[in-house]
């Protein structure tokens, strides 16, 4: 139910999204809220002028109200919130109007309307006596988007780069089997397949990418997975920045990677365009720590200015960066130093 797009693009997937259509910039890419034209079939004017959230949730709730308590089910939901265009329902905007940026404001209601979306979907769960025996996952594909109200400081980059304001991402587990608690641990969206799996019981029979992180979660065991590789993508190659720390790696340093492993983050070649357009945080830096509690409080309060500052600065012009991201999370120290990291992760990306 919603906005469809899913992994990586196939040609067989043509009738859903592809990126000559998004690229174009026609319809397909950041579809209207309340107008639904576009459609391989014409336009759909039943629907028409009625937010796209209302309608995602009215088929929910005639999903969830269809299920059997006593059979097993599995529901996607993706809601077009929060991505472009910035429609916002008035009663959500109201809320927001002290902040200046138009951008920013739009995009601050749009959360509201998503958090009290999945606010009622949780409602249906539990109002049809499902709740109890459900697993969900709430989870972001990206950081924000900084030319379109998000976001993402203190952290670097944004949506498209492999900075960590562009792979961090927002996530929590609900339902009445998921136990209350903060879980540290590295999660890759490929883990939630198997961990699902572990939690009822259900083995496997074929090898998969993904780890199970049940029993990790429940009982706060170590934790599985060590390493994610965020992408490599051979088509986009830095062909201007100039760097010779490659420690005579077969990997070609040119190609635009990143891997974590542990604490470290390796990137190569170009981690992504970045923008300018950053809202400046509402508080100074003191001040936001008393909102929220990080164990690097010490390292962020040094912070000041626009996260895109950061990009330019330390970023540009380099072919390999590693960063140790549990002592550095705004990525703002790159570490020259340790070779033997380097070597190691580097032969990673060649295998």
């Amino acid at each position: 139910v919603g906005k469809w797009h899913v992994g990586h693009g196939h040609s067989c997937a043509e009738d859903h999204y592809t990126r000559e259509w998004c690229m174009e910039q026609t319809d397909w890419c950041g579809v209207d809220y309340s107008e639904h034209s576009a459609s391989l079939s014409g336009p759909t004017n039943s629907s028409w002028g009625k937010y796209s959230g209302d309608l995602y949730l009215q088929k929910m709730s005639e999903i969830v109200k269809s299920i059997d308590p006593t059979k097993d089910s599995f529901i996607y939901f993706a809601p077009q919130h929060v991505h472009y265009p910035l429609q916002a329902l008035e009663r959500h905007l109201v809320k927001y109007s002290w902040i200046k940026d138009t951008n920013r404001r739009n995009y601050a209601a749009m959360v509201a309307s998503l958090d009290e979306i999945v606010g009622d979907v949780v409602d249906l769960y539990h109002k049809n006596r499902l709740l109890k025996n459900t697993i969900g996952f709430f989870v972001a594909d990206n950081g924000g988007e900084t030319r379109d109200g998000g976001n993402n400081w203190p952290l670097s980059g944004q949506k498209w780069t492999l900075l960590e304001g562009g792979v961090k991402a927002t996530g929590f587990m609900f339902g009445g089997l998921v136990p209350l608690g903060k879980y540290n641990g590295l999660f890759h969206v490929s883990d939630i397949l198997p961990t699902v799996m572990e939690a009822f019981n259900c083995p496997i029979k074929k090898k998969i990418d993904g780890y199970a992180q049940w029993e990790a979660i429940i009982y706060s065991n170590d934790f599985p997975r060590s390493q994610i590789l965020h992408n490599i993508d051979p088509t986009k190659i830095n062909k201007v920045a100039n760097d010779s720390r490659t420690w005579n790696s077969d990997w070609d340093v040119r190609v635009q990677a990143a891997l974590r492993k542990g604490p470290w983050k390796l990137i190569t070649g170009d981690p992504g365009f970045t923008s300018d357009e950053v809202p400046e945080f509402p508080v100074s830096p003191p001040e936001w720590h008393q909102q929220g509690p990080y164990k690097t409080r010490g390292l962020i309060s040094q912070i000041t200015g626009k996260s895109s500052d950061y990009y330019f600065d330390n970023h540009r012009n380099k072919l390999v960066r590693l960063y140790k991201i549990d002592e550095d999370p705004t990525e703002s120290r790159d570490i020259r130093n340790v070779k033997e990291v380097f070597s190691n992760s580097l032969k990673k990306l060649s295998l």
